[in-house]
């Protein structure tokens, strides 16, 4: 997630970081890059600025993550009905990341 001061946003900050970290993940082997948009309209900035579409459901099942991850959601807590229902992402080139939207994400941390 990424967050700009009110006073500095509309100059591309956030965009030219985003970018370049979904170009390093990339670069660096991954597959995919996935966020949760903190609210709506935000769902519509990732969409547009990174080319992310929505992907994983967000509580659902069918990931299986290490005991570590259960520890780290125990410290951070239970994610926010309020926020978006689903996880969005970018694939790599070559991937579709609209196949990810069948898939559940079973720990999700706001």
């Amino acid at each position: 997630a990424m967050a700009t001061l009110p006073e500095h946003r509309g100059r591309g900050h956030a965009a030219g970081i985003g970018r370049a970290l979904v170009s390093a993940a990339v670069d660096s082997g991954a597959d995919a890059v996935a966020t949760l948009p903190a609210t709506e309209s935000l769902c519509h900035w990732y969409a547009r600025t990174l080319g992310m579409v929505p992907a994983f459901k967000k509580g659902g099942s069918g990931v299986a993550f290490p005991e570590s991850w259960h520890g780290f959601a125990e410290v951070c807590g239970e994610h926010s009905p309020e926020t978006p229902g689903r996880l969005y992402a970018v694939c790599r080139p070559g991937l579709d990341a609209g196949r990810l939207s069948a898939l559940g994400w079973e720990l999700c941390f706001d």
